[in-house]
């Protein structure tokens, strides 16, 4: 993926296509140096920028030159010098630029540069050449000025956010999240309380009476959060709506009376402070609805925040499980704990605490002072100081500072102390570190075989797995064991060893046996885990925990570990779904094991396994073929939706896709006429090849690839399996003679539609809509068998297994978006792009109201893309309500800290839940490339564990079926559903930016 980038960003701008530009926006906005950019911004740096990387010792630009270039760091370090003479061999080194960092920024004015810059060592940079920098900053001044410095109003010059500690609440190179004065959080509390006065049912603020005395113009707390999760789109739940109301009494706008500092969803009284001081002249100015979005859309962006500062200022034993789960969520994302084990970070939730300091230069502790806490940076910046040299090195967001005096005992070598004013930290203190981080290995049970590892378990010491009472659950301390590590069958054995049998309350879930079963195809065949489990079965040993050594097994146990290997079979036989009745090596094993179970007169266990399995085949049936074709989900469009059948017009039941079904596709030659074929979907490229060759008669040496409608042709290898599925939205697949291939080019009908659906759109709700396209989605999302996201992440070839749902899932999104964009720019009058725009945005709000996270998130990067997000004539005639709506949703796509807000947000959601997919496939590809499957011989299970937290994220989020009640008649329901289901799009990237400027003209 990474030379795929790079090689996009070395062909010319004019020259990137749609696809190279996608490509290059995936791998920029989970970059540190571009978290905080507008995505229309970010946008036109992948159409512009170029890539370049130097080894050690090179000057960029000497101090005085006339610079060509702007730059972003990508990865490693460069070193800046400046002279005080003007002289190159005076220069002394004032800073270190690392990834997060821009600087030549004086390319806007063609002022000399005030610095040399000179690699320190091997580095990665995005360069944008001066013309195409000053286009960028001159139509995206607004969103850019509080990111990088313009020369004219720098008073140091370049890298003026570097030399100097940061102002106006920036980090190092990279703007902190928005931080609210607290006076904006008063006036904001002054504009919520006059609009809870002119609430009248019920009537929110009133006198009450609480223990026989009045208490004057207060509020209930449930009362405020109904109310405020009702009255707009920008309160997303009432979760969202408690850590608003949390921001304002962390602040002290709001109080309780009682003086708690937590705000709660319950009958509890609040008010704010005003009403508390009897002040007369509160509530006298009158506010706009326009007034109340904007102190919305600051408390939405400041309650998550609030939330987590409560919860981490609460004793560890108050912390409730919503509290912790809420902390772990954080410590997932931080940097410095990446390389804990997931048990550790969930002991530091109950043990890490809060810090915050309000004002610039304050001291957390000094060069020479015993250590006794350790910190990680939550929100803010601080200098390292050193006795002699004054500032080394600035830290920020998610760094770490203080662990080497707790580790070593020795006293701190540094200053630290804060470079802006309001800044959080995370603390733990020393004797927690050592119990948790320090000593590690003591909580460390290896077991051998032959004097080599076979089991790595670590103890868990915490007394729940968050929110579980221990005296309830009667777990005793020896059974307290996460597996970090193994050989399969020493994992296998020890999962029916300690986690199968529900009568042994000795057991408690931490997921081994779902990751297991979710992972397993990673680390072993599925015939060799047939295997294992047919050992166990007849297996006469067992091992001790903590022990080198294995003991004989009694008759009673022996025939525990026989049903266990059914609860184990069952289980998988669940998870695997129809890929457990389509593989011989399970079929095989089943047939044996049923066998045992009778020879054992283990009848009940066999009737188990037997009602399992009938009801996996009436889930997947093998008959279900209409007119020799499978009936795979219905399509309008077949030349559309490559490998698909087009069965009947009627709206069937969504099936999902088996690698054995039927895939009637057609293969295009270079004149444009096509051949029809029909092959299973686990067909490989050179069965399509053969089968088409015989048809089209182009030869022996053909070449199966993909045409894009931008012109790109992508070739297929001879082993890669259901390509047809994996298509983009307008691909054709062509086939041609190896040396034929550049002459391949689009059919028309790729070029898209040339008219929108304007009317159908303008006779269609937007709950409608949304209802539909929810509907279709879910279906979508429910097909996909959990394994296929491991075979797309580890390579379904290697696998030999298909991701054809999972394929169609993650084309939809692409689709939904494009359909958006598509709409708005086929529409020529300035008016209707402006109904579109508001249609848009409310078919996103209702979206979310469905749960439906994945096409909210099309909908928004569609009003957010170049072509769209450039229509300022358009923008400006929008509502400032819808403005400020979109301005919220752009908020829950913000990308800091791994896209918390919006983890945040569907974390508290119950399902169904269509989450944002591509995220989750980036948790599972991040963890597959930054952690080894194995070390020293040794499954590496926390990689597999961290994978499968994922997979049981999606688990969760389909555990209900999707029950919402259609808004509209069955007449008009059955042309919405079409409609939906066969989205017609442009998705040539360029032709969209024709669109975008032939309708509304750049400005000279």
């Amino acid at each position: 993926m990474v030379v795929e980038w790079i090689s996009c960003l070395a062909k010319r701008p004019a020259d990137r296509s749609g696809e190279d530009l996608d490509i290059i926006f995936a791998r920029f906005k989970n970059l540190k140096a571009f978290e905080r950019f507008n995505h229309a911004v970010l946008h036109q740096i992948c159409y512009y920028g170029y890539y370049q990387d130097l080894e050690e010792g090179i000057t960029l630009y000497r101090q005085g030159e006339i610079g060509c270039y702007w730059y972003a760091v990508l990865a490693g370090a460069l070193e800046v010098r400046q002279s005080k003479t003007g002289k190159y061999e005076d220069a002394e080194a004032i800073c270190t630029l690392r990834p997060g960092h821009f600087f030549g920024e004086s390319v806007l004015d063609d002022s000399p540069r005030r610095n040399t810059v000179i690699t320190s060592e091997f580095c990665e940079l995005l360069l944008i050449e001066k013309k195409f920098f000053r286009t960028i900053w001159e139509r995206n001044k607004q969103f850019l000025e509080d990111i990088i410095p313009s020369p004219s109003s720098s008073f140091v010059g370049e890298h003026n956010n570097y030399e100097k500690p940061p102002e106006n609440n920036t980090v190092e190179g990279k703007p902190s999240k928005t931080v609210y004065s607290p006076e904006a959080l008063r006036n904001g509390g002054l504009v919520l309380r006059f609009a809870m006065l002119r609430q009248q049912s019920p009537k929110l603020i009133r006198d009450r009476e609480l223990d026989k005395r009045k208490v004057c113009r207060c509020f209930i707390g449930s009362e405020a959060v109904d109310w405020l999760a009702k009255i707009s789109p920008m309160v997303h739940g009432r979760f969202h709506a408690i850590a608003m109301l949390q921001a304002l009494l962390e602040e002290g706008v709001v109080t309780q009376v009682g003086h708690g500092y937590e705000f709660k969803d319950q009958d509890i009284l609040y008010r704010f402070v005003g009403d508390e001081n009897n002040n007369e002249r509160l509530g006298k100015e009158a506010y706009s609805e326009e007034d109340l979005d904007d102190v919305l859309l600051m408390l939405s962006r400041s309650g998550l925040d609030a939330q987590l500062r409560m919860a981490l200022r609460k004793p560890a034993l108050e912390r409730t499980p919503d509290d912790l789960s809420l902390i772990y969520d954080e410590l997932v994302h931080i940097k410095a704990l990446q390389y804990l084990s997931t048990m550790v970070k969930k002991e530091l939730s109950f043990a890490f605490g809060l810090e915050s300091s309000f004002k610039k230069g304050t001291v957390l502790f000094s060069e020479g002072e015993e250590g006794i806490s350790w910190y990680i940076i939550l929100k803010g910046s601080v200098n390292v100081l050193v006795h002699g040299k004054g500032v080394v090195c600035q830290l920020n967001e998610g760094d770490d500072f203080g662990k080497l005096a707790l580790v070593n005992n020795s006293l701190r070598t540094a200053t630290i102390e804060t470079s802006q004013d309001i800044c959080h930290f995370l603390k733990i203190g020393k004797k927690d570190f050592n119990r948790i981080l320090k000593d590690v290995e003591t909580n460390t049970v290896r077991l051998k075989e032959h004097g080599k590892d076979v089991l790595v378990l670590e103890k868990i010491n915490i007394p729940n797995l968050f929110g579980e009472d221990d005296s309830q659950t009667h777990i005793p301390q020896i059974q307290k064991y996460s597996v970090m590590a193994g050989t399969p069958e020493k994992m296998v054995e020890y999962l029916l060893e300690t986690r199968m049998d529900n009568s042994n309350t000795n057991n408690f879930d931490d997921h081994f046996l779902n990751d297991f079963l979710i992972a397993f195809p990673i680390f072993m065949t599925t015939e060799a885990l047939c295997r294992e489990l047919l050992s166990n079965y007849n297996r006469t040993n067992c091992f001790i925990i903590g022990q080198d050594e294995t003991r004989n097994i009694t008759a009673e146990h022996k025939m525990a570990i026989k049903k266990r290997v059914v609860q184990m079979t069952l289980r998988w036989c669940y998870l695997a779904g129809n890929l457990f009745l389509e593989n011989q090596c399970i079929f095989r094993f089943i047939g044996e094991l049923m066998d045992c179970l009778e020879t054992d007169e283990l009848f009940n266990e066999f009737n188990l396994l037997k009602t399992a399995l009938r009801t996996l085949q009436e889930r997947y049936p093998t008959d279900d073929l209409i007119d020799g074709q499978m009936c795979a989900p219905v399509r309008c469009s077949p030349h559309r939706r490559m490998g698909l059948a087009n069965i009947t017009k009627a709206i069937r039941e969504y099936k999902s896709i088996r690698g054995i079904d039927q895939n009637i596709f057609r293969v295009f030659c270079a004149d444009h006429t096509y051949t029809t074929v029909a092959l299973p979907y686990n067909a490989t490229v050179q069965t399509i090849i053969n089968a088409a060759e015989e048809r089209v008669l182009l030869g022996d040496d053909c070449i199966l690839c993909e045409v894009k409608s931008s012109g790109e042709r992508i070739p297929f290898e001879p082993s890669e399996i259901c390509v047809t599925t994996g298509l983009s939205v307008n691909g054709r697949m062509f086939i041609a003679p190896r040396e034929h291939l550049d002459s391949l080019t689009p059919t028309p009908e790729q070029e898209g539609p040339t008219t929108s659906n304007l009317t159908f759109l303008e006779s269609v709700g937007s709950k409608e809509l949304a209802y539909y396209i929810t509907q279709y989605d879910y279906e979508l999302f429910n097909a996909v068998n959990i394994h296929e996201y491991i075979f797309r992440i580890f390579g379904e070839e290697s696998h030999n297994q298909i991701t054809a749902n999972l394929d169609l899932l993650l084309r939809r999104f692409n689709e939904v978006q494009l359909w958006v964009e598509t709409q708005i720019l086929l529409t020529q009058q300035l008016n209707k792009r402006v109904y579109l725009l508001k249609k848009f945005v409310k078919l996103a709000a209702h979206c979310k109201e469905y749960n439906n996270w994945y096409s909210f998130f099309a909908i928004v990067m569609a009003l957010n893309s170049v072509a769209v997000s450039r229509f300022s004539q358009t923008w400006e005639k929008l509502p400032s309500k819808f403005r400020k709506i979109c301005e919220e949703f752009e908020g829950i796509l913000e990308p800091s800290r791994n896209h918390r807000v919006y983890r945040l947000l569907a974390g508290k959601m119950k399902p169904p839940i269509l989450p944002f997919m591509p995220l989750l496939i980036k948790d599972m590809t991040f963890t597959n490339v930054g952690n080894k499957t194995q070390f020293d011989d040794l499954v590496n299970f926390e990689k597999m564990r961290a994978i499968s937290s994922t997979i049981r994220l999606i688990q969760y989020c389909r555990s209900e079926p999707f029950k919402a009640e259609p808004p509209t008649q069955v007449k008009i329901a059955q042309e919405i559903t079409n409609f939906v289901r066969n989205f017609n799009v442009i998705d040539n990237e360029r032709t969209l930016n024709q669109l975008s400027h032939r309708l509304e003209p750049k400005k000279n």
